[in-house]
């Protein structure tokens, strides 16, 4: 594996809370020795405010590529161009599965990087119950319940 796609808001950072989930600043920082990292969030509303969050949360300079954007395999493809890489050497970690609210038609970071073959890390985070992961159509390579479960997951 070769790079990494990253969701910030629910993956990353606890928005009700306001801060970085527990170990996130840890791990982006042992990702960042092995894997090409780029974080994807879809704040389109203030994009700077978004960019302003990461650098005062500290996590900004752990990314070699930052997007403020719908989350498409158009945008994930050109990642991987850009990393000089092939989906399949990607993995995409994130909370969101499917689509997004009800006014949003649009794929999340997990349904795109299972649709191009990229290794998906779902953070249920929530610990969704299995006939609601059945339900929903919930795919994915792996699934994580905290961040520090990463650490089993992929090569460190």
């Amino acid at each position: 594996m070769k790079a990494i796609i990253w969701d910030f808001s629910g993956t990353l950072y606890n928005k009700k809370e306001d801060k970085l989930f527990e170990g996130a600043k840890e791990i982006l920082v042992k990702c960042s020795k092995k894997y090409k990292q780029a974080i994807v969030t879809t704040k389109l509303s203030d994009p700077e405010g978004r960019i302003q969050l990461m650098k005062n949360l500290g996590i900004w300079k752990y990314f070699n590529i930052v997007e403020i954007s719908l989350k498409t395999e158009g945008l994930f493809l050109d990642i991987c161009k850009r990393f000089n890489c092939k989906p399949e050497k990607v993995y995409v970690i994130g909370d969101g599965y499917k689509f997004g609210p009800a006014w949003s038609p649009y794929p999340r970071e997990i349904f795109t990087g299972e649709k191009l073959g990229m290794k998906t890390i779902w953070c249920d985070f929530h610990k969704t119950p299995k006939l609601k992961q059945l339900i929903l159509g919930i795919k994915y390579w792996k699934k994580i319940s905290s961040l520090k479960d990463l650490e089993n997951v992929i090569d460190l």
